[in-house]
């Protein structure tokens, strides 16, 4: 009976070690895809180790496009567990094809340091007497 009881808690356990689905299948996919391979950079690489789920939805207030959701597991980069691109559309007249008119990300809150979009340089500055420097550290896009 006590064999028993222990098997349900078991199964009734969720299992704490094992992962979900494929480990790093969105980074696999976005680096093998033939339009989008090129564009994951080396630095993008640890980031998107994290993605878990990529969804798309139409846009809902009233213009014309997509939206483009990324769900990331937690992780040291960034706070945010969704981060979501928008595409706003329009349709050409003279093909009816689909042109892009505008992309716009959401706000990311990145750990410090961690940011692979700039560099952190660090200089020496003197003071305007000349009595003294410091160092200061400003962030430049790569």
């Amino acid at each position: 009976e006590e064999a028993a009881k222990e098997a349900e808690e078991e199964k009734a356990e969720p299992m704490k070690d094992a992962e979900k689905g494929i480990p790093k299948f969105w980074l696999t996919a976005l680096e093998n895809n033939d339009e989008l391979g090129d564009t994951v950079q080396e630095w993008d690489q640890d980031i998107l180790a994290h993605l878990v789920d990529i969804s798309c939805e139409s846009l809902k207030d009233g213009k014309e496009g997509f939206e483009l959701k990324f769900e990331f597991e937690k992780n040291s980069f960034f706070s945010e567990t969704v981060l979501t691109k928008r595409y706003i559309t329009k349709v050409d007249k003279d093909d009816g094809e689909d042109l892009l008119v505008k992309g716009e990300g959401c706000a990311i809150t990145w750990a410090e340091g961690c940011n692979p979009t700039v560099t952190t340089k660090t200089k020496k500055q003197t003071s305007k007497s000349g009595k003294g420097t410091r160092m200061v550290s400003k962030e430049v896009p790569q």
